[in-house]
């Protein structure tokens, strides 16, 4: 059934001009400048929902539309200026259809026509503002449309006419539906408003959302209406909503901006508001509940706001209606009522249609305005192209979306923490993700927002910011006319890789041939200014070769600080003094490496009230005296050295943590303590270990499970990263490119160099017990496939259907493996199994198994188990055959039909019975 949805709003006329080469009346072989106009605001929704509804024809994962016009242009309708250029295609363009090698992109807007005195009367088609519609689809580009317009019968001469009324001298503008002009007739199911700043303002905003309820004669419009704005657009309203820095700082500020921010709180006034950020990303804000505004994120994990469209040479008009199409093709049919039993159902429909609309904008930055290879046909807004892409089932973008926590410590909440059951710790999840990390790339952290430059990959929201932060100041600084250093300081634990972050940003940002010079200032004497001074004619050297070099000055905070007042000069004025001589460094880079200090927080001495004094005291049985006398003293030596000076000079700071847990620095003891709430240890480890290892992409790793949980898990590299570094390196070596195992490891008085071995042993040996009694375990799971089979009316094999000690060896070896592989599989999930004997306290144990963790673990069955019977010579066939070993489930756990992939999820599901009947418990796995 199709639905029709009327159209109205803000007439625009594009105007574009193609930039041709035809620079003389007789190059007749090139191209010249063309000229083009089309339909822009409501004529382009028009058009792009006629195509859809052409295309999406008789599509069943769709909303079926018809759409209808409800104003029509004049001649003094406003006109949007622009000059299109030829632009690449882009990377990804031939995965969107893209067959051309350049296309048309905006190149130069050149803004709006003149503002024409007077304008001529909307010229409306009041039969379809009349008439009954599924939707209206109203778009309000903050020109006429928003406003009211008086008509003769309501003023007369310029003055007011007497006998007209209140309604009908406000509700009068002729391209708006005729309920809503005269508060009576039929309504629609929904309303969708495209809107611009400055938002929640005009007559139209007025009458969607009445203030009195008496003034809604037509029904509670609010409870229809469905907002969608640009998030430059929300930007305007004074709201300090970030871009480009992190997913979750940018849901946090929306999130907050509607509990503080007066236009935000006003704009709410609907059922939803959806704010796109550009083609990356997107809020739903649901607004049925009055006091709690419930914000889904919906975002693309491998770039943030901006990081995709700038890959994309020039733009194009257009985005905000084809992500609204988008909406569109999604929108559900009737509308839910308050206290339906599945509320989130509508809203999992709006979800699924704003990532069509994302994959619609990046359609249109693809395609541009069409081909500009030779022999083209005439360029065009790719209205087909964006329908197609809407209507398709199968994208290539992967959106994902997360409900942003109500409450709480907002600031430190991180999307990796995800989802888990109410028995699984976040050490236990995180436990569980490094390990697909490290077996499958970082691309297996589905849901999980990443960054990415050249080498340097991280998933921790903190140095997700941080990078990103440094990278924005390097690209400012870049183009920028400052002439001074930009400083930058870094900090973390000795072997940490501080420099590694910011070498990759630096080659990204400034190019791979960017001159990086390293200065190990613990190694010189801060009493020989030479040494400084040679440093500093080793800059200017490379500056007056037209680079701009990265600096690096290592353990800059050695020698009691004293280093730090002869770089201030340097930061400050970007000068240095040599005899009795001022000279330039030049534009360059400062990055400032922490050899004491393993975070920004910790340089320098702790800024500690007296009362905060006083209690600290008392908790810890310390002297207050002598912690006073020591607080003074050090405030007293870090303001002699220039420490408050040199702070306030950095621009930026990024605190690395590392292989190794993030380490507090306790002042009053006077030492480090592991920070028990750095959770993301394990994932570090493995985004490190596949560099280190040289796997790229989701190039599977093949090792043995228990090594990678001891590499994973291990309490300690002694030395950081390098120590890590040292370990695969002599794995490496051995494995030869082949499997990596237990018997590549360095003998143990080598290893304990780096780790503490027997820690490592430990977590080495955990789970030998357990497969040790895997034989005992093999009935027990071989009964439960046959109870499941009878149960569900599964075939299976007859050489199968007999009881255990029937079995040929290999069917009996076969679930043996099942049996021994469940330690490696709960792995995937941050679980173990434990001895009930040493389970005293059953608090943590699992009885039953979270929503959540059954995929991954089913998948992980899967693999065991092609694993298994690749080893023992079966392949993959379309038919089964046993004696030739040929079995059709030998392929990837997504190929697999649903009753396959049933039958892994029925059997991890029966873990804690299999783990309980053998004796064990299933606990999480904790690294503290």
């Amino acid at each position: 059934m199709s639905h029709s949805i009327l159209i109205t709003g803000d007439v625009v006329f594009d105007r574009a001009m193609y930039k041709g080469t035809q620079r003389q009346s007789t190059s007749l072989l090139s191209e010249g400048t063309r000229y083009q106009k089309s339909g822009g605001g409501a004529l382009l929704l028009y058009r792009l929902v006629h195509t859809y509804e052409q295309v999406a024809d008789g599509t069943p994962e769709v909303t079926s539309l018809r759409p209808v016009l409800g104003v029509k242009p004049t001649r003094s309708y406003r006109h949007g200026c622009g000059v299109f250029g030829v632009f690449p295609a882009g990377s990804d363009a031939a995965q969107r259809g893209v067959t051309a090698r350049e296309v048309w992109r905006l190149q130069e807007s050149l803004g709006y026509g003149n503002r024409i005195p007077k304008r001529e009367a909307a010229c409306v088609d009041d039969t379809a503002l009349g008439a009954e519609h599924f939707a209206w689809l109203l778009d309000d580009g903050g020109l006429e449309f928003r406003q009211r317009q008086i008509d003769a019968d309501s003023e007369a001469d310029g003055h007011p006419n007497p006998t007209a009324t209140h309604h009908t001298r406000v509700y009068s503008n002729p391209a708006w539906p005729m309920a809503l002009r005269e508060k009576a007739g039929p309504v629609p199911t929904w309303i969708i408003l495209k809107t611009a700043a400055p938002l929640a303002s005009g007559d139209l905003w007025h009458a969607l959302t009445p203030v009195q309820p008496n003034e809604d004669a037509v029904g509670r419009l609010r409870e229809r209406l469905v907002v969608v704005v640009s998030a430059d657009d929300l930007r305007c309203e004074s709201a300090a909503i970030s871009k480009g820095v992190s997913w979750e700082r940018t849901a946090v500020d929306i999130a907050d901006a509607f509990r503080d921010n007066p236009a935000f709180i006003r704009v709410s006034a609907c059922r939803y508001l959806i704010v796109m950020f550009g083609a990356e990303g997107a809020v739903l804000v649901d607004c049925r509940a009055s006091e709690a505004k419930r914000c889904h994120l919906i975002f693309d994990p491998a770039h943030c706001e901006g990081d995709w469209s700038d890959r994309i040479e020039g733009t194009t008009f257009g985005r905000l209606s084809s992500f609204i199409l988008g909406i569109l093709s999604r929108l559900p049919v009737t509308r839910q009522a308050p206290q339906q039993e599945q509320p989130d159902e509508e809203v999992r429909q709006f979800i699924a249609g704003i990532k069509a609309g994302l994959t619609a904008v990046r359609t249109l930055l693809a395609f541009g305005h069409g081909s500009a290879d030779d022999g083209a046909n005439s360029p065009e807004f790719p209205a087909k192209e964006i329908a197609a892409a809407v209507t398709s089932a199968v994208s290539i973008d992967q959106f994902e979306d997360v409900v942003v926590p109500e409450g709480g410590n907002r600031s430190e909440w991180r999307i990796l923490e995800g989802s888990r059951g109410p028995q699984i710790s976040q050490h236990a999840l995180t436990l569980g993700q490094a390990r697909l990390v490290a077996q499958f790339g970082i691309e297996k952290l589905s849901g999980v927002p990443r960054f990415e430059m050249n080498a340097m990959r991280t998933v921790d929201r903190h140095e997700i910011e941080s990078l990103r932060n440094i990278r924005s100041l390097m690209e400012q600084y870049a183009v920028g006319r400052q002439l001074t250093p930009l400083s930058i300081g870094v900090f973390g634990q000795p072997g940490s890789g501080k420099s590694f972050g910011v070498k990759q940003i630096a080659k990204a940002v400034l190019g791979s041939g960017a001159p990086i010079l390293e200065f190990n200032l613990a190694q010189l004497s801060p009493n020989d200014e030479s040494v400084l001074i040679g440093a500093f004619h080793q800059i200017r050297d490379r500056v007056l070769e037209g680079h701009i070099p990265v600096v690096f000055w290592d353990e800059f905070d050695s020698g009691g600080l004293q280093w730090l007042s002869k770089l201030l000069a340097p930061m400050q004025d970007g000068t240095f003094l040599e005899g009795q001589h001022v000279r330039p460094i030049g534009k360059c880079i400062f990055i400032f490496a922490g050899g004491t200090s393993y975070d920004f927080q910790s340089f320098g001495p702790p800024d500690l009230g007296g009362i905060q004094l006083q209690e600290a005291c008392k908790q810890y049985g310390l002297d207050e005296a002598n912690l006073q006398a020591r607080r003074e003293a050090e405030r007293l030596h870090f303001r002699k050295q220039k420490g408050p000076d040199f702070k306030s000079r950095l621009t930026a700071y990024l605190n690395v943590a590392g292989p190794n847990p993030r380490k507090n620095y306790d002042w009053l003891k006077n030492e480090h303590t592991i920070d028990e709430t750095d959770t993301g240890c394990p994932l570090r480890r493995a985004i490190m270990l596949r560099g280190l290892i040289g796997l790229k992409g989701p190039v599977p790793l093949d090792i043995d499970p228990s090594l990678l949980s001891a590499l994973l898990e291990t309490s300690v590299y002694r030395h950081g990263a390098r120590s890590m570094e040292k370990v695969l390196e002599q794995i490496k070596s051995r494995a030869r490119g082949g499997r990596m195992r237990l018997s590549h490891l360095p003998p143990d008085d080598v290893l304990n160099l780096h780790v503490d071995i027997d820690a490592f042993q430990k977590v080495l040996n955990r789970d030998l017990q357990f497969q040790r009694i895997a034989s005992a375990v093999a009935p027990v799971i071989h009964q439960s496939y046959l109870e499941d089979a009878a149960a569900k009316g599964w075939p299976v094999d007859p050489e199968v259907a007999l009881p255990f000690e029937q079995l040929s060896v290999h069917y009996q070896d076969v679930n043996t493996a099942a049996a021994a592989r469940m330690p490696v599989v709960l792995a995937t999930v941050g679980l173990q199994l434990i001895p009930l004997t040493e389970a005293a306290d059953t608090r943590t144990n699992v009885s039953t198994l979270h929503d959540d963790h059954i995929e991954p673990m089913a998948e992980a069955e899967h693999l065991g188990w092609m694993e298994y019977q690749f080893r023992h010579g079966w392949t993959f066939a379309p038919k089964r055959d046993n004696n030739r070993k040929h079995h059709p489930c030998l392929r990837p756990y997504h190929e697999l039909s649903s009753e396959q992939q049933q039958k892994d999820r029925d059997q991890v599901a029966k873990y804690p019975e299999f783990a309980e009947r053998a004796g064990y418990c299933i606990r999480p796995s904790c690294l503290y």
